[in-house]
């Protein structure tokens, strides 16, 4: 039985080591798409909402944000504009009363009484080895600016640091695990970043 195990495991890091070198050597970009769902709040989490009037600014950086990586020749990407949006929009409304999502920070004026802004300030990975059981770390970090809707004047600015790690897996459930992975980072972010805002003395202290 120990024996099947091992041999199991040896095709399965053949396999994956010679998957990465056939990618690596082509030059060619791997698309990755990440399902991610937007963050499942406990119940009753939202009850105590900040009672703030907030314009939430996403600007096409945001939206069209794609996180990528270089192994040897060849490229792999993330689009994860639509998984930011939605991290976006998810921990804003568990957050505040009423939250007006704008593109355009001049469309502001007179709407609100705060804008919030993010934007990526790091996006890495590490991998602790190449055999399936090792795990692949992901750390995404995410700014976030509050301003006054009328002077612009930042009003609170603070860093999120989301992160996971899962192993990577074999050949049969890389994909998967990777899916996983990404799942875990945005769930571990939201649950931050709904804290941070909370937490926030700048934040409370607007509260009339």
């Amino acid at each position: 039985m120990r024996s099947n195990k091992r041999s199991l495991f040896q095709l399965s890091l053949s396999v994956f080591l010679f998957t990465l070198i056939v990618i690596c050597s082509t030059g060619c970009t791997e698309v990755h798409t990440m399902p991610v769902k937007a963050m499942v709040f406990a119940q009753g989490a939202g009850e105590h909402k900040i009672p703030l009037n907030v314009i939430l600014l996403l600007d096409k950086k945001w939206l069209n944000y794609t996180y990528s990586y270089q192994w040897g020749a060849g490229r792999h990407e993330y689009p994860l504009g639509k998984v930011l949006e939605n991290y976006a929009k998810s921990v804003t409304q568990q957050t505040f009363q009423s939250v007006t999502r704008e593109v355009d920070a001049t469309a502001t004026d007179g709407k609100a009484v705060v804008t919030l802004e993010p934007r990526i300030a790091k996006a890495d990975e590490v991998f602790a080895g190449l055999s399936a059981w090792a795990k692949r770390k992901v750390v995404f970090q995410v700014e976030w600016t509050m301003r006054d809707a009328n002077s612009k004047k930042i009003v609170w600015l603070a860093t999120i640091d989301g992160q996971a790690e899962y192993p990577i897996g074999t050949l049969l459930s890389m994909n998967s695990n990777e899916r996983k992975l990404y799942q875990m980072l945005f769930d571990d972010l939201s649950l931050k970043t709904v804290k941070a805002f909370k937490d926030a003395p700048e934040i409370r202290s607007l509260i009339k």
